[in-house]
């Protein structure tokens, strides 16, 4: 498949504008080219990227949730119409499978119905397979696993995509036990790359409200490699992905909790991490792990599915700037600003984490 393609990645809303900039910087890393980039709602539109770079993107990027191969992309304003259309893609090009899901999903269409819609797009692949038939080998060899096609109708355009990952790419393989209102990890991951963006340097990085793991976990392993059975291993076009080593140092890793059952997770969890159950009222214990070498950051608890004290974060902020820490992030509901004149802060957000749109607040001295 030497031809070049538009792949979409999917990102959860609030996440494009750092979703593009991975892109663009593992891209440049791995020297592989493209034509345009364009966020939109929901994720990133790429023109001119090669199927294997496109499968590739599964194993690199760490915020998206799934890659999407454009298949094509066409008019239809009634059911012959659209069923003529669909008959006439060359879908053993990218796969043979029978068995078929569609995820459907139409706007301002006079198309709207999904079951009509569902019905004619499988007859119409279904048509086209048993007048193009493949040998039997190759059908044995390629049709272990069922075919995800996401179909959009938007203003009578309907769009063909093939999903090149099947399992979400947020649901990593690396955290084995979590705990109560634990971040997504496509959004710490988010976190880290906006850190990357504003050229923080640091030789720590410090989670002192660390839960289960997932910050300093997406820290540690934002450059290493995910290999798993994706989707696009089981389509016609064989694609061998090159194994590629971590080759990045990752920053001294110090996390903190004070719950004794998180403490014990992240053990299972992370078991390279310098690891301190304290008291956050104990500011002996504190001192020992804000350096003004470091990175400070964490999601805190918001107050809603976890209790907490009155101010708490308020608090933290305050001890933080007192212990004249260069540069920390926090993960939260609200835009969090310093009350030390010394400090500045931008934000970023809102993201939906869970039904609670959330903000990054960047606190760094001038």
């Amino acid at each position: 498949m030497d031809k070049t393609f538009e792949i979409f990645i999917v990102t959860q809303l609030g996440l494009e504008e750092l979703s593009l900039k991975e892109f663009v910087e593992k891209a440049n890393k791995h020297n592989f080219s493209y034509d345009e980039t364009k966020t939109e709602k929901g994720g990133v539109s790429v023109t001119g990227i090669t199927y294997k770079n496109a499968c590739f993107l599964n194993h690199c990027l760490k915020i998206p949730t799934r890659i999407l191969l454009r298949i094509t992309s066409f008019k239809a304003r009634d059911i012959p119409k659209l069923f003529n259309k669909t008959k006439k893609i060359q879908w053993n090009t990218f796969f043979v499978q029978k068995q078929i899901e569609l995820k459907i999903k139409s706007k301002n269409s006079r198309l709207f119905d999904d079951r009509k819609i569902n019905s004619t797009i499988l007859q119409a692949i279904n048509d086209y397979q048993r007048a193009n038939e493949v040998k039997k080998s190759i059908l044995k060899k390629n049709n272990k696993k069922n075919i995800e096609l996401y179909i959009r109708a938007k203003d009578d355009i309907f769009t063909f995509s093939l999903d090149l990952t099947g399992k979400r790419l947020d649901l990593r393989e690396n955290k084995i036990l979590s705990s109560t209102a634990p971040i997504r990890s496509t959004i710490a991951s988010a976190a880290i790359q906006y850190i990357r963006s504003k050229n923080v340097n640091f030789d720590t990085f410090i989670d002192p409200m660390a839960g289960t793991g997932t910050l300093p976990i997406e820290i540690t392993n934002y450059d290493s490699y995910l290999d798993r059975d994706f989707s696009y291993k089981h389509y016609r076009q064989e694609t061998t992905i090159k194994s590629y080593r971590n080759l990045t140092k990752a920053p001294k890793i110090l996390v903190n909790d004070i719950n004794k059952d998180c403490i014990n997770i992240i053990k299972i969890n992370f078991s390279n991490s310098n690891i301190v159950n304290y008291d956050i009222k104990n500011i002996n214990a504190l001192e020992l792990f804000y350096k003004k070498d470091a990175l400070v950051m964490c999601n805190p608890p918001y107050d809603v599915r976890i209790k907490t004290k009155k101010n708490l974060v308020k608090k933290l902020v305050k001890q933080l700037c007192d212990y004249e820490v260069k540069n920390f992030l926090l993960i939260y509901p609200k835009k969090l600003k310093p009350q030390n004149r010394s400090y500045k802060g931008e934000h970023y957000g809102p993201i939906n984490n869970g039904g609670i749109d959330v903000y990054f607040s960047y606190i760094f001295k001038e």
